[in-house]
């Protein structure tokens, strides 16, 4: 039998694997810093033309998300 959910989620596996990895690494950097607000973790879409879904989001720093959005 089809199943929807399975399928979102088999198809979402690898981006969640990468976020949290990622996430991860810029979580302890940002404790390791005091909790310096540039540097906590923040989500940011890629392509700002199209909404927040998982293929287009990233996880950078506050500061990171900063700069990219003054260009």
């Amino acid at each position: 039998m089809f199943n929807l959910k399975s399928l979102f989620f088999k198809n979402h596996i690898k981006y969640i694997k990468k976020y949290t990895f990622n996430y991860i690494i810029l979580y302890k950097n940002w404790v390791e810093n005091n909790f310096d607000k540039k540097l906590s973790p923040s989500v940011d879409r890629i392509n700002n033309n199209v909404d927040y879904k998982i293929e287009n989001i990233q996880i950078i720093t506050v500061l990171d998300n900063l700069k990219k959005g003054s260009r």
